[in-house]
């Protein structure tokens, strides 16, 4: 894809908060997280996030400042380095994106493991 076609954003998101409550269904555990706009090629090696959730029952929330409306994240989850078990897409809207994961979402598909 080239380059000028892309909207003008950093190609790998990183939140300017993170909460994390126990009102959920993400069992206790370490999770990662990396959170890229579809456009860009898909390399989740930098930019990983690792989130702890310490309760039996858990929800995590992710915030981030946009440009711009309508830009299409993903956000892969997974819970070994390095392996993500999937990706949800997510869509901006003016000045703000945010991303909530109560463990009942569904995530989509890999075709392979990144």
């Amino acid at each position: 894809m080239d380059n000028k076609t892309l909207p003008l954003v950093s190609p790998f998101v990183i939140p300017e908060s993170i909460i994390i409550s126990d009102e959920g269904e993400l069992p206790r555990g370490l999770y990662y997280y990396v959170i890229t706009p579809v456009g860009y090629k898909d390399n989740t090696s930098s930019h990983i996030l690792q989130v702890y959730a310490p309760h039996k029952h858990n929800s995590i929330c992710f915030e981030w400042k946009t440009s711009e409306m309508g830009i299409e994240h993903r956000v892969y989850r997974g819970t070994t380095l390095g392996k993500y078990d999937g990706f949800f897409t997510i869509y901006s809207v003016p000045e703000c994106c945010y991303f909530y994961d109560n463990g009942m979402g569904v995530l989509n598909e890999l075709k392979t493991n990144i």
